[in-house]
């Protein structure tokens, strides 16, 4: 079936947004998967590693915008 010949331009569209939303679902469930055979693969220690060095970067966002802040009182 040639689609060039039989579909509006609207209709392309409503095709083409079908198309992205159902890859993006199948993308997601796909890092999902990869996610826990990765985290099945680590050992504790590399886990928390992981999760330690996730914090100290949080932490350091945190007072990177706090340190940032006017201190004159006024509002915004």
């Amino acid at each position: 079936m040639d689609l060039s010949r039989s579909c509006s331009a609207a209709e392309y569209v409503i095709i083409g947004a079908v198309i992205d939303k159902n890859l993006s679902e199948y993308f997601s469930a796909l890092g999902r998967k990869s996610v826990k055979a990765r985290l099945q693969q680590l050992t504790k220690k590399e886990r928390q590693e992981i999760a330690r060095n996730a914090a100290k970067v949080r932490w350091a966002k945190a007072k990177k915008r706090k340190k940032g802040k006017r201190t004159t009182g006024r509002k915004r």
